[in-house]
């Protein structure tokens, strides 16, 4: 069975050739100064528990504030998974955020949700929001 110990909503994250993880821009909200927006690149990254050999299916289930639901995929154009060294990172590319709130990243591995990493969007005034993606 895989287990997650852990996983971020970051900008960037890679695994050098001494299978060292680098993790850049862990952030658990998005200032604005405008909705929508579409993320142009992000990542989310975990560290994961799975025995050697088996098996795993992944996918990305996002919950937006209002309850809509969506769902990402290996598939999706957009999105890329790897998994390497006891870590998964998933590289999500124009990622739409259509409303202000709380979104919730379900990491699902075999079908059942492993990871639950939330992430919110904030409408600031420009000079609050510093840098925007």
């Amino acid at each position: 069975m895989v287990t997650i110990e852990w996983a971020f909503f970051c900008d960037m994250a890679l695994i050098d050739r001494y299978h060292r993880l680098s993790i850049i821009g862990i952030s658990p909200r998005i200032p604005t100064p405008t909705i929508p927006i579409a993320v142009r690149h992000s990542m989310l990254v975990a560290k994961m528990n799975a025995p050697e050999g088996e098996r795993i299916d992944f996918g990305i289930r996002i919950a937006a504030p209002s309850g809509l639901v969506a769902v990402l995929t290996p598939d999706d154009q957009d999105v890329s998974v790897e998994s390497a060294h006891g870590f998964l990172l998933v590289t999500m590319r124009n990622l739409p955020l259509p409303e202000e709130g709380t979104y919730r990243f379900e990491l699902m591995v075999n079908g059942q949700i492993a990871a639950t990493v939330p992430l919110s969007v904030l409408v600031t005034s420009p000079s609050e929001s510093g840098g925007v993606h």
